[in-house]
């Protein structure tokens, strides 16, 4: 028997990223949203944008720092910062994913803003300035020369920002080129030679595009919409791609959807845990999904399922993965959102819920939320350490399981899977090596061993059952045989195989035994039987015993039965011994119901035959049954058949009224020696109802009952009572109806 338990190793988090920099949205007209009690509560905020923004809140509570339009920057106090005007666009902002926040990797209170040029603007430029948080007395300031900086030009609308080891990548697409461009930010600033990326599929003149990164940053949803044309429609895709977040580069691609005339691919988002990719065409109103964890492209393609239609043309627009796991989807010109739950699970597991929160009065949503903001991996290059007291079951073996996550293993043999089986009791170790950290974990494997054991197979001899125990000390033991029972033994009487499964806590164990029959000694003497008068019956020994024993002694192999009675042989053959009975029983020469007879009303008379072997019985009121009790007057008859001839018989039984004459007693001694312990009536006859009181010489009651069978024990309230003379009444009526009362004393003697 094998028992499976399988370890995930958990390991340190190595990332920051859930905590509460993201806590506080700030969007569309006026609106907000705060995460930081879990469910989001509405508020009011100072921006006014069509599309992108982006808010920032304290890592550490939660509080917001500061929020931008793309076009002026504000504090927490909803103001317009001294130096905040004028970071990018110089017009009111409509770039989708046109806004970024980017922490500083050396200084916690310094912050990349990032503003990209909305599709008015045929240069397509980002800038980038630097807010300081420890300017205007903590309100937060841009930075005089660090203002309004220009990265680059050509841009699509649409930028990711992916966390590594020492920093951020900065993720954007080009207007006129099939072309990702990644910019690595550090400690040192933003390197301006950008890493290259062809894409997949041929360039779009497009200055509309959305991306986002999977929660493991190893995969970058794409799309995006031009006016293009590609056989007389216009041309948009929706790709899965590949990210490195070592080198920055986005490799392979593969279409979500073939590329498809007219719709408007505006936004996309990934599941909590990466396996579902969303798609939002904001022309057609429809909301899709893919399921990623799917083995093809072609599987992941047919894999798409609608999660929400809407009705309007342009109402659905960016969604956004809040802080509580939810995915938020904007709804132009509304003072509400939608949220979609449960995004792991597949259609119709997932929840959409249109109109999910009312935004504060007086501000709506309009195209699109605060993209999320992250910091860079913690505890860069670092090595982690933990040890470990695991235990596995007993017959059982465990699997180590590496974090998933990791770029490689090794084991404490120099295996490199992902897992690690163990053979037995002893250490083991892995190091999971990240990208920017590794660590080491021991494990100390020891085995929880039970005292199960069945025994050993063996053979039972025919008409002998076993008894097997599965007996495990404890109080919190459940067994569950073969056949469903929960004993902890079981009876086996019959060749096959038998087993329990015993659960003990987190263990169950399982125990087998494989029983065999020996029914060399089996034997059948024959079968009950009725003799006649001067008849007699042979019973004979098998043959080729080893030893036997008649029931009488005999020592012949063949015992001849003149007698009525039970005979047994018992034989020992082949290790077995084995024992039959037969009984022998000689029919009667007649049959006797008894003298006609005369009973009071109400007394019953059973009457009938000894019963007899291989017979039959008729009475003349219908029982087939050897005897039976009456309660009425008539004639009874009874005929019994068998094979040694006809018996008959009859009786008369006739009733009258009879008086009842109870038998009372004048003393008794309740002493508890077993003699006249008890008082009261004593009467053979029926009664239909009953009443007997005692009384003391004060007229106290000190016993009374309507149960015939329950007498005076010579106590009062359980205390005993005095030597002396005490009184009783006696009411009673016969089955006549007749009442009958009776009076008298009796002397109580200890």
């Amino acid at each position: 028997m094998q028992y499976i338990v399988t370890l995930i190793l958990i390991f340190l988090s190595l990332a920051a990223n859930g905590q509460k920099q993201n806590n506080s949205w700030c969007f569309g007209s006026k609106a907000g949203l705060d995460f930081n009690g879990g469910a989001p509560v509405v508020f009011s905020s100072a921006i006014n944008c069509a599309e992108g923004s982006a808010s920032v809140s304290n890592r550490h509570t939660g509080a917001l720092l500061f929020y931008t339009d793309g076009v002026r920057i504000y504090n927490r106090d909803h103001n317009i910062m001294p130096n905040g005007n004028n970071i990018g666009n110089d017009l009111l902002s409509s770039s989708l994913q046109g806004m970024l926040i980017v922490p500083f990797t050396d200084d916690s209170n310094k912050y990349y803003v990032f503003a990209l040029e909305d599709e008015s603007r045929s240069e397509g430029a980002l800038f980038y300035s630097v807010v300081d948080m420890q300017l205007d007395a903590g309100l937060g300031d841009v930075m005089q020369n660090r203002k309004k900086i220009k990265l680059g030009k050509g841009f699509v609308e649409g930028m990711q920002a992916v966390p590594t080891c020492d920093g951020h990548w900065l993720i954007l697409s080009s207007r006129n080129s099939n072309e990702f461009l990644s910019y690595r930010i550090n400690a040192t600033g933003i390197d301006t030679q950008a890493v290259v990326s062809k894409m997949f599929h041929p360039y779009v003149t497009s200055v509309l595009g959305a991306m986002k990164i999977s929660p493991d940053r190893k995969k970058l949803l794409y799309a995006t919409y031009t006016s293009r044309q590609v056989g007389g429609q216009n041309y948009a895709v929706a790709t899965i791609n590949d990210f490195d977040e070592r080198t920055g580069k986005v490799t392979g691609g593969e279409h979500l959807i073939d590329p498809t005339g007219n719709a408007t691919y505006y936004s996309v988002e990934f599941s909590e845990n990466g396996s579902k990719a969303y798609l939002c065409d904001s022309r057609f109103g429809g909301i899709y999904q893919f399921d990623l964890s799917l083995p093809t492209p072609l599987d992941i393609k047919a894999s798409k399922k609608t999660v929400y239609q809407h009705s309007t043309s342009n109402e659905a627009m960016l969604m956004q993965m809040g802080p509580d796991k939810n995915i938020y989807v904007a709804i132009f010109g509304k003072n509400y959102v939608d949220r979609i739950s449960n995004t792991n699970a597949a259609v119709p597991a997932v929840m959409y819920n249109h109109g999910a929160v009312t935004l504060a009065p007086g501000t709506t949503s309009l195209k699109s939320f605060p993209p999320e903001v992250t910091y860079p991996e913690e505890g860069s290059l670092d090595t982690f350490f933990s040890t470990k007291d695991v235990e596995v079951c007993e017959g059982g073996s465990m699997l180590l399981q590496g974090q998933q996550d990791a770029i490689s293993y090794t084991w404490q043999d120099g295996s490199r899977q992902s897992t690690f089986i163990v053979p037995a009791e002893g250490t083991y170790w892995v190091t999971s090596q990240f990208l920017c950290s590794q660590q080491t974990d021991t494990f100390n494997v020891k085995v929880k061993s039970f005292p199960l054991n069945l025994g050993v197979d063996t053979t039972i001899c025919k008409g002998y059952p076993l008894t097997v125990s599965a007996t495990i000390p404890g109080d919190s033991v459940e067994y569950t045989w073969q056949d469903g029972s929960n004993a902890d033994s079981f009876i086996i009487a019959w060749p096959g195989a038998y087993w329990v499964t015993v659960d003990v806590g987190e263990c169950v164990i399982r125990d087998t035994i494989y029983i065999r029959e020996n029914d060399s000694a089996y034997f059948q003497l024959g079968a009950d039987t009725i003799l006649c008068i001067g008849e007699s019956y042979n019973l004979y020994l098998p043959a080729d015993v080893d030893t036997f024993i008649w029931s009488t002694g005999l020592k012949d192999s063949m015992l001849t039965v003149d007698t009525t009675g039970s005979y047994f042989l018992k034989i020992e053959r082949g290790g077995c011994s084995y024992t039959d009975t037969v009984v022998v029983q000689y029919a009667e020469e007649s049959l006797v119901l008894g003298n006609d007879t005369l009973l009071c009303n109400g007394d019953e008379l059973t009457i009938g035959s000894t019963s007899i072997l291989n017979s039959t019985y008729f009475w003349n009121i219908g029982n087939m049954i050897d005897s039976i009790t009456v309660s009425t007057a008539g004639m009874y008859a009874l005929t019994v058949e068998n094979r040694c001839g006809i018996l008959k018989d009859t009786i008369q039984v006739d009733y009258k009224i009879c008086d009842c004459e109870p038998f009372i007693p004048n003393a008794f001694t309740p002493n508890n020696d077993g003699r006249n312990d008890m008082f009261g009536p004593l009467m053979k006859c029926r009664i239909e109802s009953y009443e007997f009181i005692i009384v003391n010489r004060f007229g106290e009651v000190l016993f009374r009952s309507t149960d015939r069978m329950q007498k005076w024990d010579g106590t009062y309230k359980g205390r005993p009572c005095d030597v002396g003379g005490y009184f009783y009444l006696l009411k009673i009526k016969n089955i006549s109806g007749k009442d009958d009362l009776r009076k008298g004393d009796v002397i109580l003697i200890r």
